[in-house]
């Protein structure tokens, strides 16, 4: 199927087929912006995006500085250095409003 795709430029219309489901977040259930929309394709079509996704790193390399959407440890780091920083940029602007 990925080999078809791939050489006819297509994805048949039964992978384009999606559900989409709201996620619930924080606060009040009421608020559209508490909701986070999440699209969901069948599972052969995850597994064809996976045998690309193989296929595609292949032939290209990733900047050694990206992080966001892939399935590496750093992930997890990158995460903790930027709650960290926004941990303490919002204590500096709580000890500068104690201040004054």
């Amino acid at each position: 199927i990925t080999s078809i795709m791939l050489n006819t430029n297509e994805v048949p219309k039964c992978l384009q087929q999606a559900t989409t489901v709201l996620i619930y977040k924080q606060d009040d259930r009421t608020q559209i912006w508490n909701w986070r929309p999440i699209t969901i394709f069948p599972v052969v079509r995850r597994v064809i995006e996976r045998v690309l996704d193989f296929r595609l790193r292949a032939y290209i390399a990733l900047n050694e500085h990206q992080r966001g959407f892939t399935s590496s440890p750093e992930t997890h780091v990158n995460t903790n250095i930027l709650s960290s920083v926004l941990t303490d940029i919002e204590t500096k602007k709580v000890m500068h409003v104690l201040s004054f």
